[in-house]
């Protein structure tokens, strides 16, 4: 496996380096996130709004990438 963050590699016994995660559009969840989501005390949660995951390599039949409708006036 060769899973994929926005062309941020997430290796398993691996910690996330903040740094490099912002680069790749990842950010912490703030307070208010965090209260919806109820994570455990000791867990840190990350967010990418529409990102782009990728699972073996970079061809596009092993990638995830969100489908982003547009709304229509009447």
């Amino acid at each position: 496996m060769n899973f994929k963050v926005n062309d941020y590699p997430i290796l398993l016994n691996e910690e996330l380096k903040e740094s490099s995660l912002n680069q790749h559009k990842i950010i912490k969840v703030n307070f208010f996130h965090r209260f919806m989501i109820k994570p455990a005390k000791d867990e840190i949660i990350y967010w990418s709004k529409n990102c782009d995951l990728s699972y073996f390599d970079k061809d596009y039949r092993n990638s995830i990438v969100p489908i982003l409708h547009t709304k229509h006036q009447s």
